[in-house]
């Protein structure tokens, strides 16, 4: 399966509310289904609570007779909101997940496939259909050390934002991994007794849609481009990881050439691994092969004293003369 490819999931759960659970309801009752076809299908009443006239608890009735209907559980007024109580009941790492509702992706924080759809869409699911959707990009962001005190989670995901944007989210699955998030379970709130530091990202998955936009954000870029079979790949993954810990106001990016087959051509990269480094947004160093750790510190530091101004000027002068 490649990114952009039409595939099919089987989907194991449903999340439906009041607010659009209803529409869900009168779609099963046109499908003509006896019985839902998935593992776990949820109905809450969490939002439309307001007893003001007959039309919210009106629905609640209708939601609570499709549930006998249908068979799926009924989560009554004041059970609590469908998200978290959906993840303490019925999460299960490894299942895939659709509902009527756009936080139903919080549930990818227990390793589920969850994402939030149409009503139809989600009846759909109820009545054993796959879910049709474009095979996403996978981006993995390697957490390590702790989080200091008064940031949250929430943080990294904000940062995340602001180095991509919004619209480099779509059609992407992004994995949290690493060290750091062990840290996160022993210490899911934050305290003065925080061991203080920075989640610190691994090097960014340069692509042709996010690359010109990362370099004219940031300042210093680094970019490593690979590719699987590499032995010397493999060689300096550590080396440029590690720079990556030890450099925070630096960005770091990686580049599979395999995939990003038309990045690696325009960059000109005739052998791998090659390392270029960017400043002001204007590429200021390229050399193929395996640096060692002490050579990609100068490297490093070289760029970071890089007046890249003057350089531009004298670079003109040479050509003008």
């Amino acid at each position: 399966m490649r990114p952009g490819e039409e595939i099919g999931l089987r989907i194991d759960q449903t999340l439906t509310q009041d607010a659009t659970g209803t529409m869900v309801a009168l779609e099963l009752e046109a499908l003509g289904l006896d019985r839902v076809r998935t593992e776990v299908s949820a109905q809450y009443v969490d939002h439309n609570l307001l007893q003001a006239d007959s039309r919210n608890p009106d629905d609640h009735l209708f939601l609570r007779s499709a549930r006998r209907r249908f068979g799926m559980w009924f989560s009554k007024p004041g059970n609590g909101v469908s998200h978290p109580v959906h993840m303490q009941r019925f999460g299960i790492q490894g299942k895939t997940m659709v509902g009527s509702d756009s936080h139903t992706c919080a549930a990818g924080s227990l390793g589920m496939l969850a994402m939030g759809v149409g009503g139809l869409e989600v009846a759909m699911a109820m009545a054993g259909e796959p879910l049709y959707v474009r095979m996403p990009h996978v981006w993995g962001v390697e957490l390590t050390g702790g989080l200091p005190t008064w940031v949250s989670a929430k943080d990294i995901i904000l940062e995340m934002l602001r180095r991509h944007g919004v619209n480099a989210a779509v059609n992407r699955i992004i994995e949290y991994h690493g060290p750091g998030l062990d840290y996160h379970k022993q210490h899911p709130w934050v305290s003065s007794r925080s061991r203080g530091g920075d989640w610190v990202m691994a090097a960014i998955e340069f692509g042709a849609e996010n690359f010109r936009r990362i370099l004219s954000e940031n300042d210093v870029v680094l970019v490593d481009l690979w590719a699987s079979w590499c032995s010397p790949c493999r060689q300096f993954a550590p080396v440029y990881e590690q720079a990556v810990l030890d450099h925070p106001d630096v960005v770091f990016g990686k580049v599979d050439t395999e995939a990003e087959q038309s990045l690696a051509a325009a960059a000109r990269i005739t052998s791998v691994p090659t390392l270029m480094a960017f400043k002001g947004g204007s590429p200021v160093f390229s050399q193929a092969g395996a640096l060692s750790a002490d050579a990609l510190e100068q490297v490093i530091a070289a760029v970071r004293e890089l007046d890249i101004e003057q350089a531009s000027k004298n670079t003109e002068q040479q050509r003008s003369s």
